[in-house]
């Protein structure tokens, strides 16, 4: 790493990245523990500046026209944006591949519930028996910054016959995340299917 002590009357002349990344999920923080910059002096002698010390070699980093650092969280307003090295506040030295943001996956989960009825026919579960609930695993961590959203569902059997294996499966309702977020089933509480793993009984 050169310090700036090193570098002299030197002027930086040309630059490219080493490490770092572009392939992003929404909410992220910007790559930087690995990020430098092989650099080419006006005098064509060559070094490296770890990110770390971009700034005091008079560096900015900039995803399109937003300043950014270690803390900065990645949105879905830099898709499609290059991460860019300037030079003395006007100078674009080097910049990175279009930024890619996919969403975040979050997982919706039920609680666990005892269902039962007498047979009558049908797939609808009696008023008379609680539900499970609907709601976000881990959600404390699961969503960025301020956002907030909910799943809601209906339930029902799967089959109207007696037995005591029988199948329970939600019929979710997402939330429109305009692509921030992806929901997908928690797999210790709900098969692929849609099923809950918990089996219900009907009896005669």
């Amino acid at each position: 790493v050169v310090s700036v002590a090193t570098l002299g009357a030197k002027k930086i002349k040309s630059a490219t990245i080493s490490g770092g990344k572009t392939a992003y999920t929404y909410g992220d923080k910007l790559k930087t523990d690995d990020l430098e910059l092989n650099v080419t002096y006006d005098d064509n002698s060559t070094g490296k500046i770890s990110y770390a010390d971009l700034a005091a070699a008079g560096i900015t980093v900039k995803i399109g026209e937003t300043v950014v650092n270690a803390d900065t969280v990645i949105t879905l307003d830099m898709k499609d944006k290059t991460v860019d090295f300037i030079y003395d506040g006007k100078t674009t030295l080097t910049s990175s591949a279009k930024i890619t943001v996919a969403a975040k996956t979050v997982y919706y989960t039920v609680s666990d519930a005892t269902i039962t009825k007498v047979y009558d026919g049908g797939l609808t579960i009696p008023a008379d028996q609680t539900l499970p609930t609907i709601s976000i695993k881990d959600s404390a961590t699961a969503f960025v910054g301020t956002d907030s959203y909910t799943v809601t569902g209906t339930f029902a059997y799967t089959d109207k016959n007696v037995g005591t294996d029988k199948k329970i499966k939600l019929t979710t309702t997402l939330p429109e995340t305009n692509g921030k977020y992806t929901f997908a089933p928690d797999t210790d509480k709900i098969n692929a299917d849609g099923t809950l793993k918990t089996a219900a009984t009907i009896t005669a």
